[in-house]
């Protein structure tokens, strides 16, 4: 039952936060659209030919990249601007779990990004010319990923103390979710001082999963990657819970 209201009151946030993104209008697709595309178009004009292996690391990069500035970016300065706002208090006189707050809120900007996610497929089937057939699995890793991502970001968010220290927090740990983690590159491509922190990043493991879901076969690897990414999630939320006390005192324990 209480999985059942946990997903019916993350719902219901993610109604509310769609709502308020539709006054963004066409403005906010575009935006979602454009960047991924334009980025692969950059890289082809850039470096030329590419290999099917170098491809599908740049496809599944951009997926990868979407979901962290989602997640991670944006989800830390919405609970940072909120928290200015008093916007929190609102959602404190809710009876609702309070995960479901963060879930609601980064499943909101999933939905409005999710067209990015297809167009990206097919944008880079055509520039850089090859053929990819997705396994199922691919849905998987994009909702295991942002699951784990969403604690960084309400982490952020909740931790931080005012807003120009959220949104610095937020940019500098979303670039480095990445560029430090094999995402764009494989884990060989980096110095050996670096390669030890990768498996620290919760993107390398959905970057890992994603080419391989996007080469179209899900095995025993992927199954510990997918592993990986929901503990990364369950500790990282616990650890948002632990600050995200809206009922103590009407907003955020500080």
């Amino acid at each position: 039952m209480k999985l059942v209201k946990f997903l019916k009151e993350t719902w219901y946030i993610t109604s509310i936060f769609l709502r308020t993104l539709r006054f963004y209008g066409l403005f906010t697709y575009v935006l979602s659209i454009f960047f991924p595309i334009a980025m692969l178009g950059f890289l082809k004009l850039l470096y030329g030919p590419f290999s099917v292996k170098k491809a599908y690391f740049i496809i599944a990069g951009n997926i990868v990249m979407s979901i962290v500035s989602i997640c991670v970016t944006t989800l830390g300065q919405v609970i940072t601007n909120m928290k200015r706002d008093n916007a929190i208090e609102f959602y404190a006189a809710l009876p609702i779990i309070n995960l479901s707050i963060i879930m609601g809120i980064s499943l909101a900007y999933l939905i409005i990004n999710f067209p990015s996610f297809i167009v990206v497929l097919f944008a880079g089937m055509i520039i850089f010319q090859v053929k990819i057939i997705p396994h199922i699995g691919l849905v998987l890793f994009i909702i295991a990923t942002a699951w784990s991502l969403s604690g960084i970001g309400a982490i952020i968010g909740t931790y931080s103390k005012n807003i120009q220290a959220g949104t610095i927090l937020s940019l500098v740990i979303g670039f480095s979710f990445y560029m430090l983690a094999p995402v764009y590159f494989s884990r060989e491509a980096f110095p050996i001082y670096i390669r030890w922190i990768t498996w620290f990043i919760p993107s390398t493991y959905s970057a890992e999963g994603v080419r391989a879901t996007l080469f179209g076969y899900f095995t025993m690897r992927e199954f510990f990657n997918l592993l990986v990414l929901i503990l990364f999630g369950v500790v990282l939320n616990i650890l948002v819970l632990r600050k995200f006390q809206f009922r103590k005192k009407g907003y955020l324990k500080r």
